[in-house]
């Protein structure tokens, strides 16, 4: 809405945007199903709403309209990952956590 300013974007920040997240989050962390509170997990994901890189996208992001097609950033080209392979997985011997880092 914001980043192809259809009406009303001018009244959207990014900080009511991290409150909204937080409070459906709060919502569902409060159902059994979603296995309980995590005050970690809320406020970790509400200050990544509010991190420098989201600000940029928020301020800088491209407009996607509607059925515009989704493409991965960074593209898998440009990632690394250090999780076992198919066969390592199998055998259960992989010394290596699953993680990705980004190569510049």
């Amino acid at each position: 809405m914001k980043q192809c300013k259809r009406p009303g974007h001018e009244k959207l920040t990014l900080e009511g945007a991290a409150d909204v997240m937080a409070e459906a989050m709060k919502t569902l962390m409060e159902k059994p199903d979603f296995g309980g509170v995590n005050k970690l997990v809320h406020y970790s994901m509400y200050q990544g709403v509010l991190s420098t890189t989201a600000k940029d996208y928020w301020n800088n992001g491209p407009c996607d309209q509607p059925g515009a097609i989704m493409e991965r950033i960074p593209s898998s080209v440009r990632t690394r990952s250090l999780a076992p392979q198919d066969d390592e997985k199998s055998a259960g011997t992989s010394p290596y956590p699953t993680f990705t880092i980004k190569i510049p």
